[in-house]
């Protein structure tokens, strides 16, 4: 799950295709669909479209797009707790890192957390929030993967537009090799060990 339209491909975008591509069922929800985070003369509805383009190139059938207020998600947590509720029963959460500086982030982290007590929780990366971020676990992912992960951010048309430096590909794919290296592979996403439910 993400607060934001882009945040899961970001964080565990190759990750997501690897789970999927290894048969496993994988769902997706973000909170808001960030209408007012478009360039102006762009529909409001750009990034709710560019979201679904991207689940589909990594291979997610199944997603929510909720209605909350962008960067005000602290206003409405019991009701995204309560959202969260609704939804257990998943073996492995994946949401922005405790890491992050971003109140949305912060938010969905908290709630998830407090919703999923009985599922494992990993946090993912993302560095152009976080304020700093200390990996425990190390996913490998393959080429294929990290392809998926970056044609799925090339979905995002409006956040080329606006020259947001997150979106350079070049660097994400740098990211993911620097990550392999830690671990002795070539490529990687990394979390943080939230909780770990062995069943």
């Amino acid at each position: 799950m993400g607060a934001h339209p882009d945040d899961i491909e970001m964080g565990c975008g190759a990750t997501i295709h690897k789970l999927i591509r290894s048969g496993n069922e994988v769902d997706s929800m973000i909170f808001t669909d960030c209408s007012d985070a478009v360039p102006t003369d762009w529909s409001p509805q750009t990034l709710h479209d560019e979201f679904i383009q991207a689940m589909h190139n990594l291979g997610v059938k199944n997603y929510s797009i909720l209605n909350y207020e962008n960067k005000h998600l602290y206003k409405s947590r019991q009701e995204i707790c309560d959202e969260l509720y609704k939804r257990r029963g998943y073996d492995l959460i994946l949401v922005g890192s405790s890491y992050s500086s971003h109140q949305d982030h912060i938010t969905v982290f908290e709630e998830a957390r407090r919703a999923f007590r009985t599922s494992s929780i990993w946090g993912y990366h993302l560095a152009n929030s976080d304020f700093k971020f200390y990996a425990d676990i190390y996913y490998v992912v393959e080429k294929e993967d990290l392809i998926a992960k970056l044609n799925a951010l090339k979905c995002y048309e409006s956040q080329f537009a606006l020259k947001r430096p997150y979106f350079d590909m070049s660097k994400i794919e740098q990211l993911a090799g620097a990550n392999g290296i830690d671990v002795a592979q070539d490529l990687a996403e990394t979390f943080e060990g939230i909780r770990l439910v062995l069943k």
